[in-house]
């Protein structure tokens, strides 16, 4: 799926007809990939969005020439961006603050033990939250790249060549073909 031939001409390929290769590739379109978990502390991230339709957006998130992570938005606006992180802070925090108490669980002192119930959000969020004052600082220090030159040449241009390869896919394939070219390249 994320090469170039058309359905008829890997049909003729393998001596198959085209619906035995849609049975063939319909475990593909049912799962979307997600990013694997990359350490990405101490390095710069760089973030570059590639819009894969109107009303939608995919985030590419690279570190070290290498894809870190990406999700898919409506639009790339750092403003409307951190709008909608507040908003979503606002209608989530409870949530993300939620503690779990261990039965029969206490520290030396015996207080309860106790860890955060979403800890992986929690964590996610506090790194966000933690990096805000920073996500410019190429405007302070040089050695940063300025652009994302790298992003959409290396990832960005090669995603929308197998976007149009695949030419006429709805919205949701789009995603999931997007989700495993990245995967891929992950």
């Amino acid at each position: 799926m994320l090469g170039k031939l058309s359905l008829s001409e890997i049909a003729v390929k393998y001596q198959v007809t085209i619906r035995t290769l849609h049975n063939w590739f319909s475990p593909f379109w049912s799962i979307e990939p997600t990013p694997k978990d990359i350490n990405i502390s101490d390095k710069v991230l760089i973030i570059d969005g590639k819009y894969i339709e109107r009303t939608a957006c995919v985030l590419v998130a690279v570190c070290n020439k290498k894809i870190a992570s990406w999700c898919f938005t409506q639009r790339e606006n750092f403003n409307t961006w951190l709008t909608n992180y507040k908003t979503w802070w606002q209608s989530h925090k409870d949530s993300i603050k939620e503690k779990t108490y261990p039965i029969n669980s206490f520290t030396p002192t015996g207080r309860r033990k106790w860890h955060y119930t979403h800890q992986k959000l929690h964590a996610s969020n506090s790194h966000l939250k933690n990096s805000l004052p920073y996500l410019f600082r190429y405007l302070q220090h040089p050695e940063i790249p300025n652009t994302t030159n790298f992003v959409e040449g290396a990832i960005n241009a090669p995603m929308q060549e197998k976007i149009r390869f695949h030419r006429g896919l709805n919205l949701l394939k789009r995603r999931i073909l997007i989700a495993h070219f990245l995967s891929s390249k992950q």
